[in-house]
């Protein structure tokens, strides 16, 4: 996620900590989570502006290919561990993952 989603996703939640903290006049969250979260928010910010400098400086363009074939190794546990079958868009998204992948690579090398 970037900054724009963090942003509107905060504009979004804080409404509901008000009527949380003020009108309700129950506490869920101190100060603490309140901070944990910001310091999330804080590092999901470096971590995806680190990934743009690295893929911006590099070739990492394999790496960053890999990275995202995440889901398509969620898609195979799922239905290893769960025996749970995909539904066609898993498939396609499967199969263009993996595609994707190796042709990523494959151009990297030449």
């Amino acid at each position: 996620m970037n900054v724009d989603g963090n942003f509107i996703i905060g504009f979004l939640v804080v409404p509901f900590f008000i009527v949380e903290v003020y009108i309700t006049e129950t506490i869920s969250y101190n100060w603490v989570d309140i901070v944990l979260a910001n310091t999330n928010i804080l590092c999901i910010i470096i971590a995806s502006t680190g990934l743009t400098a690295a893929l911006n400086c590099g070739q990492a363009g394999p790496v960053q290919a890999i990275e995202m074939m995440k889901t398509v190794w969620q898609i195979i546990l799922t239905i290893a561990i769960d025996q749970l079958i995909p539904n066609t868009m898993e498939f396609i998204g499967c199969a263009t993952g993996i595609s994707g992948v190796i042709l990523i690579v494959l151009m990297k090398k030449r």
